[in-house]
This record gives C-alpha cells, sequence and structure tokens, in this order.
C-alpha cells in the first residue's frame, strides 16, 4: 500500500493496471470490480452498484460496487479486498 497526495495507492502486480478492477473517484467513492463470488460481502456491507444516468434514466454498472467504509478506513483489509477485486477482474477476461 503505497499513499500519494492523501489518497491510498494500491498496487497488486506492476505489469497489470488497476484500471479493469477498481474506479477511483466517480462521486468520491471508491468502486471494485466484483463477481458472484464476491458480490455477497458487498451486498452484506450495503454497498451499492455503480450508478450513472443516461438519457435522463439511472442506470448502473453492476460489475463495480462501492468499497465499504470500514474497508477504506483500514489498509491491511483494503488490501484485501483490492486483490479480490484484481482476481475477480482477471477472471472476467478468461
Amino acid at each position: 500500500m503505497g499513499r500519494r497526495h492523501d489518497k491510498a495507492a494500491v498496487r497488486c502486480h506492476r505489469s497489470v493496471s488497476w484500471g479493469p478492477c477498481l474506479r477511483h473517484g466517480w462521486k468520491g467513492a471508491v468502486y471494485f470490480k466484483v463477481d458472484e463470488n464476491t458480490r455477497k460481502d458487498f451486498d452484506a456491507a450495503g454497498s451499492h452498484a455503480l450508478e450513472y444516468h443516461r438519457q435522463g434514466k439511472p442506470q448502473a454498472l453492476k460489475s463495480y460496487m462501492e468499497a465499504p467504509a470500514d474497508v477504506l478506513e483500514d489498509d491491511e483489509t483494503l488490501v484485501q479486498w483490492a486483490e479480490r477485486a484484481y482476481r475477480a477482474a482477471i477472471n472476467s477476461h478468461h
């Protein structure tokens, strides 16, 4: 876990972009890539899917869920959840 400009930067592997598994800063929230194995933990934490509006109608990108606040506040837990998001992203390409 590295710190830059008071924001956490999580790295799982140097050669892999975090773009597919982590969306940071969407309306001030952090979103992780989810799959059928990890979605239940996000649901249990009360997280919601990334939402946006298209032509005035709300849409949900259900493959990304908001990281719970308690996860973001604990570095060790954040790394664990980020690693799971990384695996979900990698597995979604197979």
